[in-house]
């Protein structure tokens, strides 16, 4: 099992750039994607140890994100808010998979067999995060 907390605004994954290189194209991953997929993948590396996980695993995610002035209002809760707007769930839980992936936690994000993700706005005075559970799946006999 790996447990992990990734400090910071949750990036959802970029679409590839293009760019043109003498007569060739050089496709490229956008930096924030870049840089928040190796910020994921150096702090897996510090709480897994050993080989990767085997057969199909279970992710459960949280994506705490900033939040908005119009929701700090004192009727508003203090606790966390359900995100409905802002950055798609599959853009998001893509770039997390491909930085667990790198960390060598697991072989491929193919992997995954089942997963739990949600968006929130943080609550009142909190940081925004990433909350990550990564479970083998055992059969059930």
């Amino acid at each position: 099992m790996l447990v992990l907390v990734v400090p910071g605004e949750p990036v959802a994954k970029g679409r590839p750039r293009t760019v043109r290189i003498g007569g060739g194209v050089r496709t490229y991953t956008p930096k924030t994607t870049a840089d928040y997929e190796g910020l994921v993948a150096m702090l897996a590396n510090a709480e897994w140890e050993g080989p990767p996980m085997e057969g199909p695993l279970e992710l459960r995610v949280r994506f705490f994100f900033s939040r908005p002035k119009r929701l700090m209002r004192k009727k508003d809760p203090r606790g966390p808010i359900y995100m409905d707007r802002g950055k798609d769930v599959d853009n998001l839980l893509k770039s997390l998979c491909d930085g667990l992936q790198k960390s060598g936690a697991l072989h491929d994000d193919r992997q995954i067999a089942s997963v739990f993700a949600a968006k929130w706005y943080a609550a009142k005075g909190a940081e925004p995060q990433t909350t990550v559970e990564l479970y083998e799946l055992h059969p059930t006999p």
